[in-house]
C-alpha cells in the first residue's frame, strides 16, 4: 500500500489517559451522555506483542509526533496467553488518521514452551512476501501488554469510544522466549479512545466540553516502553 495515501476506510483517533481511580467516572459520564452511546460489543481482554527495530524507530517517531508512522503488532483477545489464533496488524497513521494492515493467523504461534525463535519462524512462515518484508523492518519483540476493554457507540454509529483499563505491561527485551509472568511495576491508567470520520469533528469537540476529569493525550506503546526503560 502507498504510505502517502489515507485509504476511505481511514478514521480519526484520539486517545486520552487518565488515573485509574477516575474510570467509573467516565464510565457513567460515556454511559449518560447526552449523545446516547450505548454498549457496542461485550466487554473482553485485549493483548498485543509490540515490535520494534533495534534503534526503536517506531517509538521515536511516535514521541515525536510524525505525522506518518506505523506500529506492528501482533494481537489476540481473551484471558489466556496462549491464543490459537491472532491478528498481525501494521497499525498505520498519517496526521490524525488511522488505518490497520492486518493478516489473520489461525497458528499456534504461542505455548508455554514458544521461543521468540520458533514464533518468528512460525510467524514468518504465514505470510505473504509483502507482510514478510513489512515485518521485517520492525522484527524486534519490546513488550506484551493486555488490558480489559469496554466498547461504546453513538446512536447514528459514527463515534465510538472505548474505555482500556487493568493495564499490564510485560518487557520482552532481553528474555529468549515470551515474558508473561514478570510483570513491570507501572501505574495502571485508564485510557479513553475516539474513533470517528472528519464530519463529525465538530460533534467529537462538543463531546469533550463536559468531561468529567482532566485527561492527557496518550500512547499505550509509548507509555510501556518508557516505564521499562525508565524513561
Amino acid at each position: 500500500m502507498n504510505k502517502g495515501v489515507i485509504p476511505l476506510e481511514a478514521r480519526l483517533e484520539i486517545k486520552y489517559t487518565a488515573p485509574e481511580t477516575e474510570y467509573h467516572r467516565l464510565f457513567h459520564w460515556v454511559k449518560h451522555h447526552s449523545h446516547g452511546f450505548f454498549v457496542h460489543y461485550p466487554d473482553r481482554i485485549v493483548n498485543n506483542i509490540y515490535f520494534d527495530s533495534q534503534d526503536y524507530s517506531s517509538f521515536w517517531e511516535t514521541l515525536s509526533g510524525f505525522s506518518s508512522r506505523t506500529k506492528v503488532r501482533y494481537r489476540w483477545y481473551g484471558e489466556s496467553f496462549f491464543p490459537e489464533e491472532g491478528i498481525l496488524e501494521f497499525k498505520n497513521r498519517k496526521n490524525q488518521y488511522t488505518w490497520k494492515d492486518s493478516y489473520k493467523l489461525s497458528i499456534d504461534l504461542l505455548n508455554p514452551s514458544t521461543s521468540w525463535e520458533t514464533f518468528f519462524k512460525r510467524l514468518e512462515g504465514s505470510l505473504s512476501h509483502e507482510a514478510r518484508c513489512r515485518f521485517q523492518e520492525n522484527p524486534m519483540p519490546i513488550l506484551i501488554n493486555c488490558y480489559k476493554r469496554n466498547y461504546f457507540i453513538n446512536r447514528d454509529h459514527t463515534i465510538r469510544i472505548t474505555l482500556d483499563t487493568r493495564l499490564k505491561i510485560f518487557d520482552q527485551r532481553y528474555s529468549p522466549s515470551p515474558n508473561l509472568n514478570r510483570k513491570a511495576i507501572l501505574p495502571s491508567p485508564v485510557i479513553l479512545e475516539l474513533k470517528f470520520r472528519e464530519e463529525k469533528r465538530e460533534q467529537v469537540s462538543q463531546i469533550f466540553k463536559d468531561m468529567p476529569v482532566s485527561m492527557s493525550r496518550n500512547s499505550k506503546y509509548v507509555f510501556g516502553v518508557r516505564g521499562i526503560r525508565g524513561n
